[in-house]
């Protein structure tokens, strides 16, 4: 076996997520009839579960032989989804030796574990192991397993520090003065906008507070150029991102922070939006996971981020495209034609119900 690369600094060793690629069943399971253990691949991970705590030791074991060169990374990862409070256990055989990690409680957020390989270059077995925290049923899945080169990892990270706020060559100068009209008057046009407004401040003289200006705050309390990562986040879904992006909601804001600053004539808000909207253009991958991108593999998780980037950004032009330069606005049409609209399209031709 060798490792697949996914990144400068990472690789994959177990692809649990895709059942055409997964090792399952080169996995020895330990008998669990008598606490109701079960563990199947499903379409996007390996699931298991058991009925009750067993009497003594893990309700889950489970080894594999893998010799596999590690030379190049300092890290083994595993990605799991372990029962509330649960206590996840990994056994790492190597040419240098036993390596043992056992992990917190876990919490209710999938996990993603770095255990350091302490100078091996080859990994001979990996046993897994979760013990019950609790009598009763209890699920939780595997996603994949991986190695990290940790170093290589902080370069590989650091690319996407290179963005700021003024994003120059792709948007209008601070001093520039918008119209605070619709571009392409798609979603709204000037009359009806007109008329927004009016409703929109009747209501704000009745209540002091209104949910666009609601949306608008969300918006201002991050920074979507601290956001941009290869991949972009599916809302607050944490199944298939990395653990280290969770929290980078660059979706939905944008086109809060648009809407308010036209109601609002405010065009701190519409250059808000707009950076929102080039902050999505730069992510390399409109899916919210590299097992969506993985080498060799046909694993989709259909268009749900596609759709949803497809959309925003093309909302923020029609509200704002005043805003982006020539560059800017045809950086991101080309975004929605090949990385958003390409994408759609085989979805939509692989799977008839879409």
């Amino acid at each position: 076996m060798k490792p697949t690369p996914i990144n400068l600094a990472e690789a994959i060793i177990e692809p649990f997520w895709d059942p055409q690629l997964s090792g399952l069943k080169e996995w020895r399971i330990e008998p669990g009839t008598e606490h109701g253990l079960h563990v199947s691949q499903n379409w996007c991970w390996v699931s298991f579960e058991w009925a009750r705590r067993p009497i003594k030791g893990p309700a889950l074991r489970m080894s594999r032989c893998f010799d596999v060169d590690c030379s190049g990374y300092d890290r083994l990862l595993v990605s799991v989804m372990s029962p509330a409070d649960s206590v996840f256990r990994l056994l790492v055989v190597t040419d240098l030796g036993e390596i043992t990690f056992e992990a917190p409680p876990a919490p209710a957020l999938k996990k993603e574990y770095a255990v350091d390989l302490k100078g091996a270059t080859h990994i001979h077995t990996i046993t897994l192991e979760i013990e019950a925290a609790t009598d009763g049923v209890a699920t939780g899945w595997f996603n994949w397993i991986g190695l990290q080169n940790s170093q290589l990892l902080e370069r590989y990270l650091a690319q996407w520090s290179r963005f700021d706020p003024e994003w120059a060559h792709y948007l209008q100068p601070p001093s520039y003065e918008p119209s605070f009209e619709p571009t392409y008057g798609i979603l709204i046009n000037r009359e009806e906008l007109s008329a927004l407004r009016a409703e929109h401040a009747a209501f704000l003289q009745q209540h002091g507070d209104s949910p666009f200006i609601q949306g608008a705050r969300r918006a201002q309390a991050l920074v979507p150029e601290r956001m941009i990562r290869d991949f972009v986040n599916f809302w607050t879904d944490t199944r298939y991102c990395r653990e280290r992006d969770y929290g980078h909601f660059l979706l939905r804001h944008g086109p809060e922070a648009v809407i308010a600053g036209l109601l609002l004539r405010d065009k701190e808000l519409l250059r808000l939006g707009a950076r929102y909207a080039l902050a999505l253009a730069m992510c390399e991958h409109w899916d919210d996971g590299f097992i969506c991108r993985f080498p060799g593999s046909t694993f989709e998780h259909r268009c749900f981020v596609r759709s949803l980037c497809v959309h925003e950004i093309a909302l923020i032009l029609d509200l704002t495209g005043e805003l982006f330069t020539d560059l800017g606005r045809e950086f991101l049409l080309r975004r929605i034609a090949e990385e958003g609209i390409g994408g759609i399209n085989y979805i939509t031709w692989k799977h008839e119900y879409i």
